[in-house]
């Protein structure tokens, strides 16, 4: 059934799990094609115990097809099930060749590079009991695809902080141990990056990136578990902002690139979350009573201060997780500001010659309406959660938890059931399928 208009569909792929459910049979029947004006033609196998002697009556019977090309058929539709944790697990309790099939590693790349983008599964978040701490999850997704908040989640000390989740892994900051955690929690992988070394004291982490390092052919992000990959470790001291990007491959840091700072005193926006498009992350500054975009774009290594309009938005630094960086579908800049229960979307169109690109309002999603906002409702009491793989904008009510995420471009919006607290949290994508049930399928490769 198509999805109500004015909401964004988690997935448009149809259920196609039980229409696949002939071809196994066919494999085996070669019953002959009906026809309107006679009787059913009869077909009579050659067996072996006919010597191979024996003729059939009636029409000539079709030919069978073979097992690869029925495996081909299989897979091509068990692709197109919607990329959602019990999809292949349901698909592979089918019968032993639906289960080889769907564990098949060539089946899986296909299935990926079929949907292109992985799926929200839910939020990452802190909690501190006493003198301890750690990272639990909670799902955003309903039954029967829904994930225990167990199944994800990590003890650290209480020094540590998430600083984003991206390409199926999570980046944490460790600074009583001068250390980046890099944790895939669909395996459980945990590894530490030491701190690239200061060469003043003045020098501060603020920042950080986790990007897959694969150079693949046609690889999709969001199950890049034994894939290398990169950290960026962003930065300031008195005089400039500066990165560093820290490979897997070498086990290394790379060289240095910095920016000089303004005059003008700047501070990273503290509740703003950063945003990563493309091969760049995208910081909120504040300068004075503005702010501006710290780009840092980690291949190129160039870093460039974009200045925000003024009319876009009045600075108040205790509502600053009302503005949020995010990706155009062309790639170029965008950004989102909550205003008066609205999303104002700002377009950074490119330059006409001058070298100066120039920022449009390119239109005004209205939210009251469709989230069934009451009038009297406080409409700062909208947060910004961040941005997911399809780069969606995620917001939560402070008021009633409740979780929606709006495309800018199309204005497409989706609420969810999950209520969440007044916690901050990290959106985490990735492809997943549950640990299989008992084998029933002794044959059938493990997951």
């Amino acid at each position: 059934m198509p999805a109500p208009a004015g909401e964004l569909p988690l997935s448009s792929s149809p259920p196609l799990l039980f229409s696949c459910c002939g071809f196994l049979s066919h494999a085996k029947t070669l019953d002959a094609p009906k026809t309107t004006n006679s009787s059913p033609q009869r077909i009579t196998e050659v067996s072996s115990e006919d010597g191979g002697g024996g003729e059939t009556t009636g029409s000539a019977a079709p030919l069978a097809s073979s097992p690869l090309e029925i495996g081909d058929l299989l897979a091509q539709s068990l692709r197109r099930l919607p990329a959602l944790p019990s999809s292949l697990l349901r698909a592979s309790l089918v019968c032993k060749s639906w289960c080889g099939v769907v564990f098949d590693p060539r089946f899986l790349r296909d299935f990926q590079a079929h949907h292109r983008r992985p799926p929200l599964l839910g939020f990452f978040y802190h909690y501190f009991l006493g003198t301890l701490g750690g990272i639990r999850f909670t799902t955003i997704l309903d039954p029967p695809d829904r994930i225990p908040d167990s199944r994800f989640s990590l003890r650290i000390a209480l020094g540590c902080r998430i600083l984003r989740c991206h390409h199926g892994r999570v980046l944490i900051s460790d600074r009583c141990d001068r250390s980046f955690l890099v944790w895939d929690p669909i395996t459980g992988d945990l590894r530490r990056v030491p701190f690239p070394p200061k060469s003043n004291s003045h020098m501060a982490f603020i920042d950080g990136g986790i990007a897959c390092a694969s150079t693949e052919q046609g690889h999709v992000h969001g199950a890049c578990h034994s894939d290398p990959f990169k950290v960026i470790a962003l930065g300031e001291d008195r005089d400039r902002y500066f990165a560093l990007v820290y490979s897997s491959e070498t086990g290394a840091w790379g060289d240095l690139f910095s920016i000089v700072r303004p005059v003008t005193f700047m501070i990273v926006c503290p509740t703003c979350p950063s945003t990563m498009l493309g091969n760049s992350i995208c910081i909120l500054l504040i300068i004075k009573e503005k702010l501006a975009v710290l780009e840092v774009d980690w291949v190129r290594q160039n870093i460039a201060i974009i200045d925000i309009p003024s009319d876009a938005f009045v600075l108040d630094p205790f509502i600053s997780d009302h503005i949020m960086v995010t990706p155009t579908s062309a790639g170029g800049l965008s950004l989102v500001v909550i205003k008066d229960c609205s999303a104002n979307v700002w377009k950074r169109a490119s330059s006409n010659g001058d070298g100066d690109a120039r920022w449009n309002l390119l239109h005004t999603v209205e939210l009251r309406n469709l989230l069934s906002l009451v009038p009297t409702e406080n409409p700062l009491t909208l947060k910004i959660l961040g941005v997911n793989e399809d780069d969606n904008v995620m917001f939560r009510s402070k008021d009633t938890g409740a979780v929606f995420i709006v495309n800018p471009e199309s204005k497409k919006i989706k609420q969810f059931t999950l209520k969440l607290s007044y916690y901050d949290y990290y959106p985490f994508a990735s492809f997943y399928t549950p640990p299989q049930v008992p084998r029933i399928y002794p044959q059938c490769p493990d997951a």
